[in-house]
C-alpha cells in the first residue's frame, strides 16, 4: 500500500470514527437511551435486583480474589475479600474437576470408550476416585469461596435481607 493510500484509509478512519461519535451523541439524546452502548451505571443496576435475595459476581484475578454482592435496598455494592483463594487454585481446581468427569462420564453413542487403567472394559466411564476429587474441590471451594461470602452477607440477616433459619425463606445457589 502506497503512502498516499495509507494516509487517505487513516483519513477515511477518522471521518468514521466521528460521524460513529455523532450518532452516539444523538441516541444518548433520546430519552431513556442516555447510556446507550454503555455499560449501566452502578445506582441503575442495584435499582432493579430481586428482592428474594443477594446477586453475587465472583472476581478471580492475578491480583487477587474477591465478591461483590448486590442486594436490593443498598445503595453500593458490598465488598468481600476472599484472602484464601486465587486464580492459580481456581485454575487447579478446574483441571481437578476435569479429570474427575472425564474419568466418571459414561459414553455417548458413537463416541470412544474411556480408558479405564485397570483395564475392566465391563466399567466404561468409571474411573478412580483420587486425592483432590469432585468431593475434595467442593469441600475447598465451600471453605474459601462460599463460606466467606455467606459470613460476610450473615451480617444483613438482622436486616431481613436473609433469613437463614426460616424455611419459608431458603437460599438457593446457582454456580
Amino acid at each position: 500500500m502506497s503512502e498516499w493510500e495509507e494516509g487517505s484509509a487513516a483519513r477515511a478512519r477518522v471521518v468514521l470514527a466521528r460521524e460513529w461519535e455523532g450518532l452516539l451523541r444523538t441516541a444518548r439524546a433520546i430519552p431513556g437511551f442516555g447510556h446507550f452502548l454503555k455499560p449501566a451505571p452502578c445506582p441503575t443496576i442495584l435499582q432493579h435486583l430481586p428482592d428474594s435475595g443477594p446477586v453475587v459476581i465472583i472476581n478471580v484475578v492475578e491480583t487477587g480474589c474477591d465478591a461483590l454482592a448486590l442486594l436490593a435496598g443498598l445503595d453500593e455494592p458490598l465488598h468481600i475479600p476472599l484472602p484464601n483463594f486465587s486464580l492459580e487454585k481456581a485454575k487447579r481446581y478446574r483441571r481437578q474437576l476435569n479429570t474427575q468427569l472425564k474419568a466418571h462420564v459414561p459414553r455417548a453413542r458413537g463416541e470412544e470408550a474411556n480408558t479405564v487403567l485397570d483395564g475392566d472394559s465391563s466399567r466404561r466411564g468409571v474411573g478412580p476416585i483420587v486425592k483432590g476429587g469432585t468431593a475434595y474441590v467442593l469441600r475447598r471451594l465451600g471453605s474459601e469461596v462460599v463460606k466467606p461470602i455467606l459470613d460476610m452477607l450473615a451480617i444483613s440477616i438482622h436486616h431481613g435481607i436473609i433469613r437463614e433459619s426460616s424455611t419459608e425463606n431458603l437460599v438457593v445457589s446457582h454456580w
